[in-house]
């Protein structure tokens, strides 16, 4: 048997009878051990710490089915969808679903599937409540509807919206951002893109939070002067300064031009005319505009008086001394005529004549109408008092308002009682509430709609999509930038002007501590007018490969080249005043052909430098007009 492998044996006779022997090594030595001492040492079923009996195989002695006391369900089947429930150490028992609509119900000692139960007679249902100025209002006692109204107001940008502004609704479209980046206006989309500042050449850049430093890495200089020169309405001391100093610019007391946003005056009447038309030769004419600009215009309706007269018409007043033609006095007499407000008389008594006080026979009859009144009394009408009366010598009447001065009835619907009478009115439910059969929602606020109808149990829906809310009016809080916002509530000066119109100018004015004057500089082909460069600059080192490659000032002006053939290099990219300082290694003895470079050389006899076989040849290249030009720097 020893010369057999396991694979090769015969397949062993199930169920095993215990007595079989199998080898196991114990304490580094083999021996024998039979089926029944190995169960005898397993108290437990292996994977789930169920008990087994000895003399048997793994698993052969499970309860079937596994009971609760062993962790089972006590069950050979579970009916599906049905709910289970404990039962001690019993099989557990199943609920099934029921009727649909059906709901768990709770006895105080078991659960079963019941139809709910709705108990209680709803009588009344208001709507109360203001959410960010949208109110629910309204009662319903039989049928009707809540009502939903209001406007959305205080609505905190930090807390409570989601998403991302887009741009055409005022934010940015953006989320996130990182060190230094800009936002640019795009016209395609009309959107804002994030993007960074990128160095030209002699330029160099660092992103910092919330901060971006410019610096320019060009050769270094010396500023031997600097003044300033200023409007005539501003004045300048302390220029130039050749060494420090300060330059202080004053206002001068001269008047500011209109052209600077002044009136070219410095007195009120001088600003005035300064800023109005010129008034030279427009005397007595007025301010007149077209809707754009304005001028002076005489004055409509304008003429010369002839001559001035008056008539008395049928007033009975009379004139004389008119007509005027040229100067004079109109004067008015005569007696006013009752029909024009006047008494037609000229005397008191002929007044009261005319006016039908005493028959025109007694014109004077007032003065024996004379006598002395003994008694005042007043008659009291319907709903009407007097009292203090008769007055006898002296005293007041008291007339006082015994009735209403209108009757109110109240009429009393179904279900209600009034009682009282005007002024005070009690009015009572006579049915003791009512009984709720409808309740509807209907109103949209900025988009949110209440809908539905309750006829006996139900929910009304609030739904909808926020829409039109007003920026200025609606929301309160700060949007931050995770929603597309700033996460500011206010921009730095020249901020909006430059996001507005982003020019250079105005990006110089938007920011602070910046160095120099002019335009934004990019990284192709910048042009800098006398920059001053402090503490030095570096210049990348370009490794030029390949046997005919296309030299090019672009890739920096120190360039070095290992040579691994001979080689003919071309003219890349030259502007006139630009130069390459280019170090050759030609360890292995191979020759540079310059022709298809076309350089005028100016040393060596004017022809192309012989290159070191050890080290490296250093050789200038520079580029003036037309023509490149080159030299060799140092010994051969």
């Amino acid at each position: 048997m020893s010369d057999k492998k396991i694979s090769q044996l015969p397949a062993v006779s199930t169920p095993l009878a215990g007595t079989e022997v199998l080898p196991i090594v114990q304490s580094g030595v083999t021996k024998k051990v039979s089926v029944d001492e190995i169960n005898a040492g397993l108290a437990v079923y292996p994977a789930a710490g169920i008990p087994v009996s000895t003399g048997t195989a793994w698993g052969s002695s499970l309860p079937v089915p596994l009971t609760p006391a062993n962790g089972g369900t006590g069950a050979t089947t579970l009916p599906a969808n049905n709910v289970l429930l404990g039962n001690g150490t019993s099989a557990v028992l199943a609920v099934a679903p029921g009727t649909a609509g059906n709901v768990l119900t709770s006895d105080g000692s078991t659960w079963s599937s019941t139809a709910p139960t709705v108990s209680g007679t709803v009588t009344s249902v208001g709507g109360t409540g203001t959410v960010n100025g949208i109110s629910l209002s309204g009662t319903v006692t039989s049928s009707g509807n809540l009502t939903l109204g209001g406007a959305l107001t205080g609505v905190n940008l930090g807390t409570q919206v989601t998403g991302t502004l887009p741009v055409a609704n005022g934010g940015t479209g953006q989320t996130s951002y990182t060190d230094g980046q800009l936002l640019i206006g795009n016209s395609t989309g009309n959107t804002l893109a994030k993007a960074t500042l990128t160095a030209g050449s002699g330029i160099n850049i660092t992103n910092g939070a919330g901060s971006i430093t410019i610096e320019s890495t060009a050769g270094g200089g010396s500023v031997t002067s600097v003044a300033a020169t200023v409007p005539s309405f501003l004045s300048v001391t302390g220029s130039p300064i050749t060494t420090s100093g300060t330059l202080a610019i004053a206002y001068s007391g001269t008047a500011l031009p209109i052209a600077n946003g002044g009136t070219s005056a410095t007195t009120a009447n001088g600003a005035i005319n300064a800023l109005l038309p010129s008034q030279t030769g427009n005397s007595g004419k007025v301010l007149s505009t077209n809707g754009t600009d304005t001028s002076w215009a005489a004055v409509g309706g304008s003429g010369t008086v002839t001559s001035v007269d008056v008539s008395g018409g049928t007033t009975g007043l009379t004139t004389s001394g008119g007509p005027v033609t040229a100067s004079g006095t109109i004067t008015l007499a005569g007696t006013l005529a009752i029909a024009n407000g006047g008494t037609g008389a000229t005397s008191a008594g002929a007044a009261l004549t005319s006016l039908g006080a005493y028959p025109d026979t007694n014109p004077s009859g007032f003065t024996s109408n004379a006598g002395t009144v003994t008694s005042v009394d007043a008659t009291a009408g319907t709903g009407i008092s007097v009292s203090g009366g008769p007055i006898t010598s002296s005293g007041s009447l008291t007339i006082t308002n015994t009735a209403p001065d209108q009757t109110v009835v109240l009429t009393a619907g179904s279900g209600i009682a009034v009682t009282g009478a005007y002024p005070s009115f009690t009015i009572d439910a006579t049915g003791g509430g009512g009984t709720v059969t409808s309740v509807g929602g209907t109103g949209t606020v900025n988009g949110i709609t209440l809908t539905g109808t309750v006829t006996s149990s139900g929910s009304l829906t609030l739904g909808g999509t926020l829409s039109g809310v007003d920026l200025t009016t609606q929301v309160t809080g700060t949007l931050p930038v995770a929603n597309g916002g700033t996460g500011i509530t206010s921009l730095g000066a020249g901020v909006a002007t430059f996001l507005g119109t982003p020019s250079s100018a105005n990006l110089a004015s938007a920011v602070t501590d910046e160095t120099g004057s002019g335009s934004l500089v990019f990284g192709t082909t910048p042009t800098l007018s006398g920059p001053t460069i402090n503490d030095g600059y570096t210049e990348e080192v370009f490794a030029v490969s390949g046997t005919t490659p296309a030299l090019s000032p672009a890739d920096g002006s120190i360039q070095t080249w290992t040579l691994s053939g001979n080689s003919t290099p071309t003219a890349g990219t030259w502007n006139a005043g630009q130069s390459i300082t280019l170090m050759i290694d030609d360890g292995s003895a191979f020759t540079v052909t310059w022709t298809s470079l076309a350089v005028t050389w100016k040393t060596d006899g004017g022809v192309a430098p012989t290159l070191n076989t050890t080290g490296f040849t250093v050789i200038t290249l520079w580029k003036v007009g037309t023509t490149i030009y080159g030299a060799r720097v140092g010994d051969a």
